[in-house]
């Protein structure tokens, strides 16, 4: 089932407990995340009673938040598809590919990066957020070919390098994120730039492998997506 009515929020997925620590610095009982922006003169410029511009009234007259748990396709060259993974230089050089050519921007890059974390794990710590939290979604996921790798995330500006994320594996990231949404029902937003054939392929598949009456007891909200309006209404339909 496919939806627009979500205000899109968003946050890696993180440890209970740091979840907990945060959740009680809201005044709200549920819901936590990043905000959307709309400017004054896009607000009025929406249909006085659609369900996007009443989600936010209703948010904002609540001071109500979305929580989301997840992996943002961005951060999916953090995770290992082999358990355990390979050693830092080894996990993503074999991802980004540098090739003598661009060995000095590679070191530049690794020197930021994480140590890799298994997809098993993961998916446990995920579990665990969505267990411990009944009404969140799972979020921001997806899939993005155009973001390239910046030498260093948490700077401003970023300096951006050549090295992108295989679209291989940020599926099989969004999918196993996707199987968990259907096993514990979860609603999910889904991140899909430049990778609109494949989204629509992979959630092709999905309702395919549980069957419509399962796969539909959840709901898809399609964020930053490119999707032409023909492609969106076969897919509402489906």
């Amino acid at each position: 089932m496919l939806s627009t009515s979500t205000v899109i929020l968003q946050m890696q997925s993180i440890s209970t407990r740091k979840m907990l620590a945060i959740s009680k610095l809201q005044s709200a009982p549920c819901r936590l995340v990043r905000g959307t922006k709309i400017s004054s003169s896009r607000w009025h410029k929406l249909p006085p009673h659609t369900s996007f511009r009443h989600s936010v009234s209703l948010l904002c007259a609540f001071r109500m938040y979305l929580r989301l748990v997840g992996y943002h396709p961005w951060f999916s060259h953090h995770i290992s598809l082999r358990d355990p993974p390979l050693s830092k230089g080894e996990h993503y050089r074999a991802l980004l590919k540098p090739g003598d050519a661009h060995e000095d921007s590679f070191q530049a890059v690794l020197e930021h990066l994480p140590e890799p974390t298994s997809l098993t794990s993961i998916l446990s710590t995920l579990k665990q957020n969505l267990t411990t939290f009944s009404n969140a979604m799972i979020g921001e996921i997806g899939l993005d070919r155009a973001f390239r790798v910046p030498v260093n995330y948490y700077t401003t500006p970023r300096h951006l390098t050549r090295f992108t994320i295989p679209l291989e594996h940020q599926l099989a990231v969004l999918e196993a994120q996707l199987d968990l949404a259907v096993e514990m029902k979860r609603n999910v937003s889904i991140h899909s730039v430049k990778s609109q054939q494949a989204t629509i392929q992979l959630l092709d598949s999905q309702r395919e492998k549980y069957g419509a009456e399962k796969w539909n007891t959840i709901s898809v909200d399609m964020h930053s997506c490119g999707l032409s309006v023909e492609s969106w209404r076969d897919l509402e339909v489906r």
